[in-house]
């Protein structure tokens, strides 16, 4: 090999050491502003979790207490738009709940209304956030630190469906309690976005399909085609149209006592 085709085999190397070299570092910064952003919306959230949750001690469980109570008339007056507040027990799921009339509003919006990857947990448009819809949409981001909706995805291990079984959505005046019942990947153009129903029987045979569906075997669920369902939706990061859903039936509801 001639010292000329050396020369022009060690530049080419070079380059293409310069090149990787360049690759990596832009990975690796694209990686610490994603931490950084997930670490900026964690502690975000956590400041609204201390601001406006407050041990509740003026109930029991029996009465169906959680434990804290949420100062919504506080929330409400940084933005009109939080409409209640929506908690899984033992998760990470415990956020200001919003309704716009657009669902771009709160994808990449705080309820302060500044930017983050977090977004809000904020329920469809198309859904009344006084909850007298017979299925209510709640969509939420797939985040990978787990926050959000990023934890629902652990509903498909038998234990953990069994081991949160709840929903709460805590409103002004009224706590409602949602038993989930299914959880499954859909794609955007499935029958659980159906949002509303010609006759009772209609729901009666979509509610039963949900539970057909569901990854995850809820046992015997009795349903009459009265019930009000409520479907959390996030994204699952695979296609642009797959989502993973759980969804809920309210078994009960009480007056808050804050």
């Amino acid at each position: 090999m001639s010292n000329k085709t050396k020369k022009r085999r060690n530049t080419l190397l070079t380059i293409l050491e310069v090149v990787f070299a360049l690759i990596f570092l832009f990975a690796l910064f694209q990686a610490g502003r994603t931490l950084y952003s997930y670490h900026e919306g964690d502690s975000f959230y956590e400041d609204s979790q201390e601001t406006f949750l407050s041990e509740d001690t003026g109930a029991s469980p029996e009465d169906g207490a959680l434990g804290f109570q949420v100062d919504l008339a506080a929330l409400q007056k940084v933005n009109p738009d939080v409409k209640g507040w929506i908690y899984i027990p033992d998760t990470a799921v415990s956020y200001p709940l919003l309704w716009s009339k657009s669902d771009d509003t709160y994808l990449r919006t705080t309820y302060t209304k500044e930017h983050s990857v977090f977004g809000s947990i904020f329920f469809s448009h198309l859904c009344s956030p006084e909850l007298t819809d017979q299925h209510t949409l709640i969509y939420g981001h797939n985040t990978k630190n787990g926050s959000m909706f990023g934890g629902l995805k652990k509903y498909k291990e038998k234990a953990y469906f069994d081991s949160h079984p709840y929903v709460y959505l805590i409103m002004r005046g009224r706590t409602y309690q949602y038993k989930i019942v299914s959880c499954f990947t859909a794609q955007t153009s499935d029958d659980v976005y159906i949002l509303s129903f010609m006759k009772n029987s209609d729901f009666q045979s979509w509610l039963a399909k949900l539970i057909t569906k569901s990854d995850v075997d809820p046992g015997t669920v009795a349903i009459t085609g009265m019930e009000q369902v409520l479907t959390l939706s996030t994204c699952t990061s695979r296609t642009k149209t797959e989502r993973f859903t759980v969804n809920a039936i309210q078994v009960n509801s009480w007056a808050n006592t804050f």
